[in-house]
């Protein structure tokens, strides 16, 4: 599904507002999603190359190239690889939202890219790597937005234990209360259950017994008669 983006020569390569040809509005914005220009090593560490991107805003790219989005290092030889502000949007699945752009050649005319782009509910952290290069110097990239939200290592137990301590102090006071104010106790007598957290240590004690009985078994001989 082609986008009929909003043009804007600044922000085209990182940001699409408009409609799908099925007229379904669609705001993509890429602009938050790295702090640009951000390096990419390629698919192939022996290569040699590395890739400077900035999606939302040209970059001078070596000595000669002045703007492009992708900026290829080929052992200190520099080339232009797309140009942000004739970028191209495609939607190609809104769940999960999976997208394309790409980006034509740029000034010196020797390179193209293309970026895919997909949100994963599973990550928490945003990653870009290099896929790729075809034929007509088409380099690729794929971008993974993570939408997924991280849960700190003992959270969970931590707000479980938090709530059960809230839960018991309340359970106390609640009952303590009303003791006093409708059954007339004072003292140690307005524990809510208080003969059950009387027992409560013994309970305790005969359910170890009772766990543990089973392993502590001995062979018992007795004196014939």
């Amino acid at each position: 599904m082609g986008l009929s983006c909003t043009p804007d020569n600044v922000t085209a390569g990182c940001l699409c507002v408009g409609k799908t040809e099925t007229g379904t509005p669609v705001r993509l914005d890429l602009s938050g999603a790295f702090s640009y220009p951000i390096t990419v090593a390629d698919k192939d560490p022996a290569s040699g190359r590395s890739y400077s991107i900035s999606l939302c805003k040209s970059i001078i790219c070596g000595p000669t190239v002045l703007y492009t989005s992708v900026c290829l290092n080929n052992g200190g030889a520099y080339s232009g690889c797309g140009k942000p502000g004739l970028a191209t949007w495609t939607v190609t699945s809104f769940s999960p939202m999976s997208y394309s752009i790409f980006y034509p050649k740029g000034n010196d005319g020797k390179g193209q890219s293309l970026v895919t782009v997909t949100e994963d509910s599973k990550a928490t952290s945003n990653s870009i790597v290099m896929t790729g290069i075809t034929n007509n110097l088409q380099y690729e990239f794929s971008i993974v937005l993570g939408t997924g939200s991280e849960v700190a290592p003992g959270i969970v137990g931590l707000t479980l234990i938090s709530v059960s301590l809230v839960g018991f102090c309340c359970y106390i006071a609640i009952g303590m209360a009303i003791g006093y104010r409708v059954k007339g106790a004072r003292g140690i007598e307005m524990v809510p259950q208080l003969a059950f957290w009387k027992d409560l240590p013994f309970l305790i004690k005969d359910g170890i017994l009772f766990s543990f009985s089973p392993c502590c078994k001995r062979d018992r001989q007795y004196t014939k008669l």
